[in-house]
């Protein structure tokens, strides 16, 4: 099944097993005449605008919030659930703008860090660079950037002292660096991606790129990644060229996007290397610029190859995507 229609089937599956289940505790609660317990439509977070069970500032909080109710405005009148046309997309660079786009990434943190904690807990050096002791007794104080994040359920993420982590954030960036960090509270690093062209022999040399943590590009258009995101059932797409994100429009059928045809391929033997280069050139950097962190290795522990083909079926483009842990 090709990798740009795998959401809409997990949507539909996901939706079916709704049905199913919501008829099937209706059944057992009249057959034992006991009364479930109630799960709440939305699982809140104590701080409004922040994803639910993430570490999260109350800057994040603040403009994701914004950003949500700018995407619903948006699709309001829509009669479809994404995000397009050249007004509305002028809406959503405006916001960029002033609050930046919206990039899951990584991050290296220190390890044991509890937003509940106590003042004395929470008094640990350094989130990237930010001094625990100028925070108050809570992680989520006014001074932090717009960020959350989880803990991640590889085991090798997490070392004596640090860990990393899942993150999103908003960021005005002017460059996304495909090996090194965003800005230094905390360091934050993107997601590694490998583009190779194929020829008779084989594949030429990858190129590493910048892109989104946990998403596949659904397309591949002049050089640029484009994605389709999704936040609160209302999806847009973002292109990352150039090492800058952008928004889009959808094409209508005379433009069409170059590359779209996704097929999940076993990676070939020029990936080899490609991870074990990667880490060694990120450890290098932060033991050379970013003194004191130890970043847990490995951060991937195997890589996801894609063969993505133009619509002619005349070029091809190998797709070397890292995952983090099975």
């Amino acid at each position: 099944m090709p990798i740009f229609t795998l959401s809409k089937y997990l949507f539909l599956t996901f939706s079916i097993g709704l049905v199913i289940s919501h008829n099937a505790a209706s059944s057992m609660q009249q057959t034992t005449g006991t009364p479930l317990p109630q799960v709440p439509e939305h699982f809140d977070h104590r701080i409004d605008g922040c994803p639910a069970n993430s570490m999260c500032t109350i800057n994040m909080g603040k403009i994701r919030k914004l950003w949500i109710r700018l995407l619903k405005d948006l699709n309001k009148n829509s009669k479809s659930q994404t995000i397009n046309g050249p007004d509305q997309l002028a809406s959503l660079n405006k916001f960029a703008s002033e609050n930046g786009f919206l990039i899951p990434s990584w991050a290296a943190i220190k390890a044991n860090l509890n937003p509940e904690a106590s003042e004395a807990q929470n008094k640990i050096k350094d989130i990237g660079e930010i001094n625990q002791d100028s925070m108050s007794n809570q992680f989520f104080t006014q001074n932090l950037p717009p960020l959350a994040y989880w803990d991640s359920a590889c085991p090798s993420h997490t070392s004596k002292d640090w860990q990393i982590v899942p993150v999103v954030s908003f960021e005005k960036v002017k460059s996304m660096d495909a090996y090194f960090n965003l800005h230094s509270t905390p360091y934050q690093f993107f997601q590694p991606l490998w583009l190779g062209e194929t020829s008779s022999t084989g594949v030429n040399s990858f190129q590493i790129v910048s892109g989104i943590r946990g998403e596949t590009p659904i397309a591949i258009h002049d050089g640029g990644l484009i994605y389709l995101m999704e936040e609160e059932g209302v999806y847009y797409y973002l292109q990352i060229k150039n090492s800058r994100p952008t928004f889009l429009s959808k094409p209508n059928d005379k433009q069409q996007w170059q590359f779209q045809e996704f097929e999940r391929i076993e990676c070939p033997k020029e990936t080899k290397d490609l991870l074990s280069n990667y880490q060694q050139t990120l450890l290098i950097f932060m033991q050379e610029k970013r003194k004191g962190v130890e970043l847990p290795i490995p951060i991937f522990s195997q890589l996801e190859c894609f063969k993505v083909s133009s619509r002619d079926q005349k070029k091809s483009l190998i797709v070397a995507n890292p995952i983090s842990c099975l």
